[in-house]
């Protein structure tokens, strides 16, 4: 008992400080995090001051108006010089660009060459000129191109830049950023940089870095008609920073209304760093030695540098490497001695704080290390980031591992005591117990004439002298015979005693001295009938239940004679009116003194019922297991009403998927493989329908109905059904690459979903019937399926409304179903959140125009028949799984066609595609662009010839 309540109070005081150490914890990581994002919302909340700042600025003012007159005088200057001069400015800075540009490139664009050069190269005289006397004649070095104020030639443009450059470099190190730029706005020219880098000149309109962060940030203020308007936007891979991750803040500049241009200022990571970092000093901020505070961006990279980045460079590298990082990635982290950007975060911490939300969790980190980590979305400007501050757990918790092992040497020294002072004790015990152990063994096995000698007077004593006592009435006194009787008559199992005759040796010779009501029911005779029977006549006929008899009557017997009794054995005993039926059949000596046997007992007990409801959970199983989880089949053997024919009304989910291209498919490949990738998409389909609790209504070839809320229904019965969608829409890039190895083309699926009211149950005959939903509501999803294009999941509204904000949607559809009174609405599913945490990939890619257009014909399809039509028409862009058609008569969207392509390169044959019109083109341009649902092998290497 002492080591029970030593135990009992270890285990509350090491609960209670687990819970308070691990709380104190969480509270210290959550107040870090929660400081370091109100120390990130005001830096930019600075930044938007600053910009506004120089916006308003006389001098940022002046130096605009002046930079714009400037250029256009150097616009003039330069069109007059000789050809010879601006053909020694364009080869200066070609070189430049050659030799001192494309070696730093090729850090993050290993493929970049010496045509890489005269890509980039600036096409415009102004351009050049500005490049060759700032950046390629620059006596200072790249990082300190701003201290050159007044450059040989550039005319007026030099002037106005040795009066306004130190002015504005001043403002760029006084305000800490890495670059000022100013823009004019009406032709997009960048008149004025500090840092001189290759964008110097250049035109964010239609130049080489017009698909730049900078330049949408010019074109947002650009268009900005308030004075405070202030555009930040997102780090990105910046090429005149030489890949370097660069983020920019705009803002118009205006003087007496009218718009001069755009002041724009390049972000520096390390003030960001500074604050997410605590100026370094981690262990002083509470963070330890493994903790560290960082941002992520929506595309799941860093926006701060790694602390073990920060501290171990090479380290990091290793530990990343290891952890699956790209080479690509690991080269510009070396090159640029940086994360922000290249460190992918894949934890859920960071997934659910994009996500908008705010807590505390355990898991891996982007090290695959174990950490508690608190999280919260940060909203900057309108960028969506995420902030994380997180501790490995073995430094989080050290202190409760401290406490518990503090407390297990307590407990272990006090347990040795215990035990200790409990040996001493027992062996004044032990040995008066063993002999009276001793004696009770001896009295159960029949020898009523022991006595025990113990002359204690202790407790043990008392128990010996009632231990002799107990025995001396056993032996003088016997149970009531009627007691007995009443026991036996009462059971329903056949219960027979037998005795040995009087000098017999032989026991199948024994008669039968007591019977019950039971076994004169199965033998078939009255009682005075049997009793002083021989045994070896009454029960012989009982056989295995597991083969036939082996003829040898009453070999039970010599069973029971040797090993003292016989164990349930399963038999076979033909009673009295002919029927075999199935007994549980088990016997026992009935002892005699030490050795003697005065008896034997035996007992039968009918398994007739228990056979029959073993064969019911049986049919229950075959029937329902290969269609529903085990949980709803362990319910369906709990219900005696599990196989009655019959339905009921129920509110459920009907998900329905079908594969596109299936059809076109199984006619390229033999039967065997058709079959093959079947079984394949099939076996992972199904495994993913019972996980989420599924119930399996029909296969149909590659179609397959599925229902959630019967026979068993749950309050997340809509909600499972469309994370079962999901899963089985992330699940076919496994399908698909095991196609690929396997030489066999790729094909989609696509899904519809629908809650509303069916009829459920058992359908058919007594001899065979299934679990099956009919009902509109099963029509119904059939039509939203068929509108559905592959890698697509739809769900109706009220589906919708099942699963509430749960689902994240992408867009809304109007459809007409056929059948349908109205108009429905139905939504195109992105992912789900909540305890699912499933998304799917989002985008279709990017249409490129076509150099040429490629003529098709084209008919539509009409429940799977082509219709008599056809149509002239041509591509006039094309993605990987779509296209964009030109043709004058109009095709309704949701709409299935068949094409055929016309040029000389493609067969008839190999020609042909399905697809589905996904919307319309504007009006200027009649057309519509659809989605290939089936494509030929031939066909879609055409096509990629032609995307490339």
């Amino acid at each position: 008992m002492g080591l029970l309540a030593l135990l009992a109070t270890g285990w509350q005081a090491d609960q209670r400080a687990e819970v308070s150490l691990r709380r104190t914890a969480i509270n210290q990581l959550t107040s870090i995090r929660a400081e370091r994002k109100r120390q990130i919302e005001a830096y930019f909340a600075g930044v938007r001051r600053d910009v506004l700042t120089l916006a308003e600025s006389r001098d940022v003012i002046a130096a605009m108006e002046e930079f714009r007159t400037a250029y256009r005088s150097l616009e003039a200057q330069v069109a007059g010089w000789p050809d010879q001069m601006r053909a020694r400015y364009r080869s200066e800075v070609s070189r430049h660009y050659r030799e001192a540009v494309v070696p730093h490139l090729r850090a993050f664009e290993p493929d970049a060459g010496p045509e890489r050069a005269r890509d980039d190269v600036p096409e415009d005289a102004v351009t050049i000129a500005l490049q060759a006397i700032f950046i390629v004649s620059n006596p200072n070095p790249e990082a300190s191109r701003d201290r050159l104020d007044r450059p040989a030639g550039g005319g007026r443009y030099a002037e106005t830049h040795a009066r306004f450059n130190p002015v504005l470099r001043s403002m760029a190190r006084q305000f800490g950023y890495d670059d000022i730029f100013l823009i004019e706005s009406e032709g997009g020219r960048i008149v004025y940089t500090a840092a001189k880098k290759l964008e110097f000149g250049t035109n964010l309109l239609s130049g080489p870095y017009r698909n730049t962060r900078l330049s949408r940030a010019f074109r947002a203020a650009r268009k900005a008609v308030e004075a405070d308007f202030v555009q930040l936007v997102d780090f990105e891979s910046y090429a005149p920073s030489l890949g370097a991750p660069a983020a920019f803040v705009a803002a118009p500049v205006f003087r007496d209304g009218r718009r001069l241009g755009v002041v724009a200022l390049q972000l520096p990571v390390d003030r960001i760093n500074a604050v997410m970092t605590g100026d370094r000093k981690w262990e002083a901020q509470g963070l330890g030695r493994t903790g560290e505070t960082y941002l992520v961006g929506p595309d799941r990279r860093m926006r701060s540098d790694s602390r073990f980045f920060l501290t171990e460079p090479q380290r990091y590298l290793e530990t990343a490497a290891k952890t699956g990082v790209s080479g690509e990635l690991l080269a510009l982290m070396r090159t640029h001695q940086r994360t922000v950007l290249f460190q992918q975060i894949t934890g859920a911490a960071a997934h659910a704080a994009l996500s908008g939300q705010t807590g505390v969790s355990t898991g891996l980190d982007y090290r695959e290390q174990p950490v508690l980590a608190s999280y919260s979305p940060l909203d900057v400007g309108g960028l969506r980031w995420a902030i994380v501050a997180q501790l490995d757990t073995a430094e989080a918790f050290a202190p409760e591992a401290a406490l518990r092992r503090a407390l297990l040497a307590t407990a272990a020294g006090v347990t040795a005591l215990v035990v200790v002072t409990a040996v001493l004790l027992a062996r004044s015990l032990t040995t008066p117990i063993r002999r009276l152990i001793a004696g009770m063994g001896r009295l159960g096995r029949g020898d009523l004439g022991h006595r025990l000698a113990e002359a204690r007077r202790d407790e043990i004593g008392q128990i010996a002298m009632a231990f002799d006592r107990m025995a001396s009435d056993l032996q003088e006194t016997t149970v009531s015979r009627d007691h007995v009787s009443s026991i036996l008559d009462s059971m329903s199992d056949a219960v027979i005693v037998v005795r040995p005759l009087e000098g017999g040796s032989d026991w199948r010779d024994a008669t039968v001295v007591t019977v019950n009501p039971a076994a004169c029911w199965m033998l078939g005779h009255a009682a005075d009938e049997i009793v002083g029977q021989r045994v070896g006549s009454l029960i012989s006929a009982i056989t295995s239940a597991t083969g036939p008899a082996d003829g040898r009557a009453g070999l039970w017997l010599e069973d029971v004679l040797r090993d003292g009794r016989i164990g349930g054995r399963e038999a076979v005993y033909k009673i009295h009116d002919g029927r075999q039926i199935p007994v549980l059949f088990s016997s026992a000596i009935i002892g005699q003194g030490r050795s003697a046997v005065g008896g034997v007992v035996c007992a039968a007990h009918d398994l007739t019922e228990l056979k029959a409801t073993e064969a019911r959970s049986t049919f229950i199983r075959e029937t329902f297991g290969r269609y529903v989880s085990d949980d709803v089949v362990a319910s369906l053997l709990g219900s005696p009403e599990g196989l009655k024919l019959g339905g009921e009304l129920r509110k459920v989910a009907v998900m329905m998927s079908d594969l596109r291209g299936f059809t076109a498919l199984a006619e390229r490949v033999t039967p065997e493989e058709a079959i093959r990738f079947l079984n394949d998409y099939l076996q992972t389909m199904v495994d993913l329908i019972l996980h989420y609790r599924g119930t399996i209504n029909e296969i149909m070839g590659d179609g397959i109905l599925v229902i959630f809320g019967a026979p068993t229904a749950m309050p997340d019965d809509a909600e499972r059904a469309v994370a079962c969608a999901v899963a089985m829409q992330r699940a076919m890039d496994d399908v698909n690459a095991r196609n690929r190895e396997q030489g066999v083309p790729e094909i989609e699926m696509g899904i519809g979903i629908h809650t509303g009211e069916v009829i459920v149950g058992n359908i058919g005959s007594d001899r065979r019937m299934k679990y099956a939903a009919v009902g509109s509501s099963v029509n119904l999803t059939g039509r939203i399926e068929s509108y559905t294009t592959g890698g697509q999941i739809l769900i109706s509204d009220s589906t919708r409304r099942e699963v509430g904000s749960v689902v994240t949607v992408t867009r809304s559809l109007q459809i007409e179903p056929k059948g349908a009174r109205h108009p429905l609405t139905v939504w195109e599913v992105g992912g789900i959140g909540g305890a699912h945490q499933l998304f799917l990939r989002q985008g279709e890619p990017a249409m490129a125009a076509l150099a040429a257009e490629i003529p098709i014909r084209y008919a539509m399809l009409e429940d799977k028949h082509v219709a008599s039509r056809v149509f002239d028409a041509s591509f006039v862009a094309l993605s990987k799984g779509g296209g964009e058609i030109r043709s004058a008569a109009p095709v309704p969207p949701r709409s299935n066609v068949k094409i055929w392509v016309g040029d000389a390169e493609v067969s008839s044959e190999a020609g042909e595609i399905y697809a589905k019109v996904v919307e319309k083109v504007p009006a200027t341009m009649p057309g519509f662009v659809v989605r290939f649902t089936a494509v030929a092998p031939a066909m879609t290497r055409y096509l990629q010839r032609r995307l490339s």
